[in-house]
């Protein structure tokens, strides 16, 4: 089964996450409760992410557990740079998942942050919904990064320095730089989470073998 890390960015301003902090909690609870019901390996930041610092810990934390991919979770309004930060020290697969609430901008926190890593080209997943909606297609991409770990422990560090320069490009703080490296180069997906039994669309599979580079209505276009 894989392993999967759970942060939560927050507000970085001290006097409003000081007021979201637990709201913020009890939703990430609910998220993780039913992932463990699902039999999946939990691995939990020990806070809310409401500083650049928290940002880097949490996310090294999360990398020394040795988690397959990592799911930023967003039920508030939350700094961007929070998540480029997270990002840059995570090597695997990111799933960003807003919950949806009347009151709290959760979906406007997730689309900010998925906006800043595509200015980066970072390779992503959206999903939205209530636990029960996200969790299978959160499964559906774990195991498949659990796979994609597996054949890298196999074939070992070639298959690390193959991956991380196709197209002719090199790890640089985290992230890649080179000839995908335009904003929206690397595909992010299209996981929109409805439903418990929606399937996750193909393109969201591009981190684990798929074109890289490239959404579904960009093939055969220019590089």
């Amino acid at each position: 089964m894989a392993r999967i890390g759970v942060l939560s960015p927050s507000n970085g301003r001290d006097y409003v996450h000081s007021g979201i902090a637990g709201f913020v909690r009890e939703n990430e609870d609910r998220l993780v409760a039913a992932l463990v019901a699902e039999g999946h390996d939990v691995v939990r930041a020990s806070a809310p992410i409401s500083a650049g610092t928290l940002a880097t810990s949490s996310e090294r934390e999360l990398e020394a557990a040795g988690v397959d991919l990592t799911v930023l979770h967003y039920c508030v309004w939350a700094f961007p740079h929070f998540t480029m930060l997270a990002a840059g020290a995570l090597t695997g697969p990111l799933v960003l998942v807003a919950t949806l609430d009347p009151v709290q901008p959760g979906m406007v926190g997730m689309l900010a942050a998925g906006g800043a890593l595509d200015q980066i080209g970072r390779r992503h997943t959206r999903l939205w919904g209530a636990p029960p909606d996200v969790v299978a297609p959160i499964g559906v991409l774990a195991r498949a990064a659990d796979g994609h770990e597996h054949g890298r422990r196999q074939h070992g560090p070639v298959a690390t320095r193959v991956r991380h320069r196709r197209r002719g490009d090199r790890p640089v703080g985290g992230r890649l730089a080179g000839g995908s490296g335009r904003p929206g180069g690397e595909a992010r997906g299209a996981g929109v989470a409805g439903a418990a039994d929606r399937r996750v669309p193909r393109d969201a599979f591009t981190d684990f073998g798929g074109e890289p580079g490239l959404h579904r209505h960009q093939r055969g276009s220019p590089s």
